[in-house]
């Protein structure tokens, strides 16, 4: 009798254990296909936001930005605004050009000023030809011709007044010195041999 009830009492124990397996199996199962279930709910709605949706998505937020943010007027008026840069350019290069010739002016007062007998307004006029002459040479509008031809002309006129005067060679000096490529004239209405 001990044996049979041993028996069966192992026999529910079994019972028990295989109820209770079942009932794991199942609750693994339906979390299982719940899982999957809303990976499939997910992947659907990531194949339904297709290539031709996310253009369209694309779309939307560009023509929202331009009208929140009037880009189409933004590139007008940079238009208008690059418009306006390269006419105050071109007045700027005017301005430097018309500046050249009135430093050649200029150089010209300066020229008489060096002969004076008070020393400091001769040296004053030395140093206000350089100062000019310096501007002239810099002066990236004024075309190597008209520099050639003021230059040589201020530099022969310098040389024919007095070349003894003290402000007269320290100016020469400095026209050697700097705008030696500009006193031979004849150099720049070289004709090339190639032409012939």
């Amino acid at each position: 009798m001990w044996i049979q009830m041993g028996l069966d009492l192992n026999n529910q124990f079994y019972q028990e254990i295989n109820r209770q397996n079942t009932f794991y199996f199942w609750i693994i199962g339906i979390v299982l296909t719940v899982s999957i279930a809303i990976t499939a709910f997910f992947g659907v709605l990531q194949w339904r936001l297709s290539d031709k949706q996310i253009e369209k998505m694309k779309i939307g937020i560009k023509e929202r930005l331009i009208n929140e943010y009037d880009l189409d007027k933004l590139e007008n008026r940079l238009a208008i605004l690059n418009n306006q840069v390269n006419e105050l350019m071109k007045k700027q290069e005017q301005l430097t050009q018309v500046h050249g010739y009135i430093l050649i002016k200029d150089i010209h007062i300066a020229t008489k000023k060096l002969f004076d007998e008070n020393p400091e307004v001769a040296l004053e006029a030395q140093n206000s030809m350089i100062i000019c002459l310096k501007e002239f040479l810099t002066n990236k509008y004024l075309d190597d011709l008209t520099k050639a031809v003021s230059l040589s002309f201020v530099y022969r006129e310098l040389k024919n007044l007095d070349s003894n005067n003290i402000y007269v060679k320290t100016v020469l000096y400095f026209m050697s010195k700097n705008a030696n490529k500009y006193l031979n004239v004849t150099d720049f209405f070289q004709i090339d041999d190639k032409i012939n």
